[in-house]
């Protein structure tokens, strides 16, 4: 079961258009992706098994096929982080905490 690495969501949670992507196997492009998480997130921790869901990219992240299937461009880098984070994952820099409580009620 994918279950994403910064905010817990997992498959077959709304909403149902979420993705999960493996983080990138060439090391400049994870070691990218990893700074950014480091820079935004306390207690990050990396697994070879780490998945991060579609709800941290932005919309011009993704490339979508005639079929509707979504994957992520090869400069994407995760960027949002204003959602509730994982048990033991705290943020290095206040989050607005309105865009947390609307997060929450388009979510819920």
């Amino acid at each position: 079961m994918a279950v994403c690495c910064i905010c817990d969501v997992e498959i077959g949670s709304p909403p149902e258009c979420i993705s999960f992507h493996r983080f990138p196997k060439q090391d400049n492009r994870k070691l990218r992706w990893l700074t950014v998480i480091n820079e935004n997130i306390k207690n990050f921790a990396f697994t070879a098994n780490s998945q991060i869901c579609s709800q941290h990219f932005t919309v011009d992240c993704f490339v979508v096929t005639c079929s509707g299937r979504r994957y992520l461009k090869s400069n994407a880098v995760p960027s949002i982080f204003s959602m509730p984070l994982k048990q033991g994952l705290e943020m290095t820099q206040p989050v607005n905490t309105v865009l947390v409580f609307i997060y929450i009620l388009i979510h819920e």
